[in-house]
């Protein structure tokens, strides 16, 4: 899971356990009825793994790539909210049950540019890694020299880690590297650069098909119009020059509507980040999300001052919750993107007994979530936002399209 301070430019993330054996699968134009025989690229699936307790406990897409030669597999967090590739080193003591990367097997590994970098995680925890080089793959599509994160230490949040690290995909074609500002292509432009892929554009379908053993697929260099009407489709643009500098898939947001109310106070002039590293929704700040509450339910209250935790009993969550409806876009180019009220309710709030979390939170205390170039209110939508739709990704006509998904 992923979440991101808007009054910061660095990453930001939180690594929760989630796990899966299984190898890579790709394919192209191949299989039929769950995606595949209608594919303009490649598709490859996405597993899905709920995390903790809770019955309806936050889940998370993952995906498999390998690094190095001879490969190396790990299952990596598919995650938006990021723009770099993660993963262990083998000299990592402290990263718990994850798959460690041997460089020193590896004849096409490069210590270069050895910049070392700390990452600051969301719950405070943090990783120590060096930049390094070696060829990636994901998908049958290979960087020969792709550089990367190799960590060395996990701080004790990640002691429980099943899976490796994190496979952040971001809009820009380049990224830089804290502290040094050194520049570099992004995986995925890496392969549009070196003519892999025949488009810049990839599609997104978290939904698991029939019996196959996949929960999503995504597809890089295209999209599979099997799995989505293409006359639904509506294209937002990214919120420019705000994801450019934040390097995040950012929209604007020009209200909310509950209860048919239009919009709801605070929610106008507002961003989001959209997220597949996140599951939940957060508002910009305790007002937002108390003036949105109120417009659903006077039984749901902020049960977790610290954490921002709004909630209700739980034999009353269900029975109030509401569509939410968020305007992505502004003037002509809008969509409407319902967060449906089946995922409203997450399952009991630990220490409260009696006591259910709502899906969407405030940032904790007296927090204020600021994008940094005109100070709007900025959100943060989770992976539940895209359940109901087909996406399209696209960092060079700077937009994000949705349209139903067949079923």
């Amino acid at each position: 899971m992923s979440i991101f301070s808007w009054q910061s430019h660095q990453e930001l993330s939180v690594l929760n356990q989630f796990s899966a054996t299984s190898k890579i699968n790709q394919y192209k134009r191949s299989g039929g009825g769950c995606g595949g025989a209608n594919s303009s690229g490649y598709n490859i699936d996405l597993f899905s793994q709920k995390v903790g307790p809770r019955p309806a406990e936050e889940i998370f897409w993952y995906t498999y790539i390998t690094v190095g030669t001879p490969p190396q597999q790990f299952q990596l967090l598919f995650d938006t909210g990021a723009q770099h590739i993660i993963i262990p080193s083998q000299n990592c003591t402290t990263c718990g049950n994850a798959t460690l990367f041997n460089w020193s097997v590896s004849s096409t590994f490069s210590d270069q540019p050895s910049i070392d970098t700390l990452i600051g995680f969301g719950n405070g925890a943090l990783a120590n890694c060096t930049v390094i080089t070696d060829a990636v793959r994901l998908g049958g599509r290979t960087v020969l020299a792709q550089e990367f994160m190799l960590c060395y230490t996990y701080s004790e949040h990640f002691h429980e880690l099943a899976g490796d690290g994190i496979f952040g995909l971001s809009p820009s074609a380049t990224s830089a590297w804290y502290p040094t500002g050194n520049e570099y292509t992004t995986f995925y432009w890496g392969l549009i650069s070196q003519g892999q892929l025949s488009s810049p554009e990839w599609g997104l379908a978290l939904v698991k098909c029939g019996n196959h053993a996949r929960d999503g697929i995504l597809t890089i260099g295209g999209t599979d119009i099997s799995l989505y009407h293409p006359n639904t489709l509506k294209a937002v643009p990214l919120s420019w020059p705000l994801s450019e500098v934040t390097q995040w898939w950012v929209l604007d947001i020009s209200g909310v509507c509950i209860n048919g109310v239009f919009p709801v106070p605070n929610t106008t002039n507002s961003v989001t980040l959209v997220d597949t590293g996140s599951y939940n929704v957060v508002a910009p700040d305790y007002e937002t999300a108390k003036a949105l509450f109120a417009l659903i339910s006077p039984l749901i209250k902020r049960i977790d001052s610290e954490r921002g935790v709004w909630g209700a009993p739980c034999t009353l969550l269900d029975a109030v919750a509401k569509d939410v409806v968020f305007h992505f876009g502004s003037g002509s180019q809008v969509f409407d993107a319902v967060l449906e009220k089946k995922y409203f309710n997450m399952g009991p709030t630990p220490g409260k007994p009696g006591w259910c979390s709502a899906i969407i939170a405030d940032p904790g205390s007296d927090y204020k979530m600021r994008e940094p170039i005109a100070q709007r209110r900025a959100w943060i939508h989770g992976n539940k936002i895209l359940k109901p739709y087909y996406t399209v990704w696209n960092g060079v006509s700077r937009t994000v399209s949705f349209a139903k998904l067949k079923t």
